[in-house]
């Protein structure tokens, strides 16, 4: 059996691996987005609630609506520093399957050109196969020649 043939499944695998990597890189990805949308969403609800509350409460502010609109700042803050975390993890999470997905792809870009390789030695060693029988084919034909 040709080497070509040999090693081909090892290379298709390694497609396989790579196209694998590169759908969980894609759905990384996407949830990076959807933490980034989600952090987004929440720094802008919180600018938003701080420009109306200044602008409903330009003259005297009662204690006890200031004390609950710290309370619920002081809140919605904590709850952007952990969708921050979220985002940061997310990252990270796809920095690691990046770089799982770059190895990948690069192992089966080394086993194609290793099967090219292969499949071009395997070519020309059947052209002088080839070459070859026909030689002794001819050497035959032109004894028998001879003999006659």
């Amino acid at each position: 059996m040709d080497r070509s043939k040999r090693i081909k499944p090892v290379a298709k695998f390694a497609q396989q691996q790579e196209r694998n990597a590169a759908s969980e890189l894609g759905k990384c990805r996407n949830n990076l987005n959807e933490q980034e949308k989600k952090l987004s969403e929440l720094t802008e609800y919180r600018d938003e609630y701080t420009r109306r509350f200044a602008v409903t409460n330009q003259t005297s502010v009662d204690a006890r609506v200031m004390q609950d609109y710290r309370v619920f700042l002081q809140r919605l803050n904590e709850a952007i520093e952990m969708q921050r975390g979220l985002v940061n993890q997310e990252q990270e999470a796809c920095n690691r399957q990046t770089e799982n997905w770059l190895g990948r792809r690069s192992r089966a870009n080394a086993l194609d050109k290793v099967v090219q390789r292969y499949q071009q030695t395997d070519a020309k060693k059947a052209l002088k196969q080839e070459q070859r029988e026909q030689d002794e084919h001819a050497a035959r034909t032109g004894q028998n020649k001879n003999i006659d």
